[in-house]
């Protein structure tokens, strides 16, 4: 028993590492939830093995696993991070197969026999179900590649320069998931054609391909991993081409729209 503890802890801290070496991309919320659904699976499937020997064996599987995964959703130059649910998916389908070779071990005789294959239809219906919950309906109705919202890390390492206010966001029409709004403006009172000019160049900088010039720009990045993502795109507008409610407040300002298209 205080073999398999000794194990259980060691497992759990391979694959924290290996998360946030893989994938560990997103805000602190982002990191830790990605932990967790990495780390329950693992101790469900260490729990599952009937001894010591079939608990290794297992951990490696998935530690070899997940290492191809995080290979294989790795983006190519130029491309963002997807989100977790793009890797998890296939991961969660070798936790289940892994899952289904253990509990033979555990219910051996006419038990197995009955209970296998009940497990494996609940875990046909529920691949199917995430699919449909996390990829098509809630991420783009409308058909297509799935959309997932843009993270701050990637756009928002803006010059001390300047000031960023995130504004409500919309969600009307097709902006699944909602349109995210930001306003941008120099701490030193620079004018709006300035503001545009210093923003659009710390975006190029941090990879973005924006094009334009003072009066607006705009450029995307495609999301890559083990699955197709719609782009990401920004776009700089001046205030005038905006309306109440969010209207900007600061002299100079401009518009920084952040969406899935």
């Amino acid at each position: 028993m205080r073999r398999k503890a000794w194990l259980a802890g060691a497992g759990v801290a391979l694959f924290v590492v290996l998360v946030q070496v893989l994938f560990g991309v997103g805000g602190p919320s982002e990191r830790i939830g990605t932990v967790l659904a990495v780390l329950v699976p693992v101790c469900a499937t260490m729990l599952l093995a009937p001894g010591l020997r079939s608990a290794v064996a297992a951990t490696a599987v998935l530690a070899v696993g997940l290492i191809a995964l995080g290979v294989w959703a790795g983006p190519p130059q130029g491309a963002l991070s997807p989100p977790p649910q793009d890797w998890l998916l296939p991961y969660y389908g070798l936790v289940t197969l892994v899952g289904l070779v253990l509990l033979p071990m555990r219910l051996p005789g006419w038990r197995g026999l009955l209970t296998i294959p009940m497990l494996a239809t609940a875990a046909v219906f529920l691949t199917c179900w995430y699919q449909l919950s996390f990829f098509v309906v809630p991420l783009n109705p409308s058909g297509g590649p799935p959309r997932t919202g843009v993270r701050d890390a990637d756009f928002l390492s803006l010059p001390d320069e300047l000031n960023v206010h995130e504004l409500a966001p919309s969600c009307l029409g097709a902006h699944v998931p909602c349109l995210r709004l930001y306003e941008v403006w120099s701490r030193h009172g620079a004018p709006n054609p300035e503001v545009m000019t210093l923003t659009a160049a710390a975006l190029r900088d941090q990879g973005w391909p924006m094009t334009g010039n003072t009066e607006g720009a705009s450029g995307c990045r495609p999301v890559r991993g083990v699955f197709t993502w719609a782009d990401h795109c920004l776009s700089l507008h001046p205030t005038t081409e905006f309306v109440e409610p969010r209207q900007t407040t600061h002299p100079g300002a401009i518009v920084l729209w952040a969406s899935s298209q």
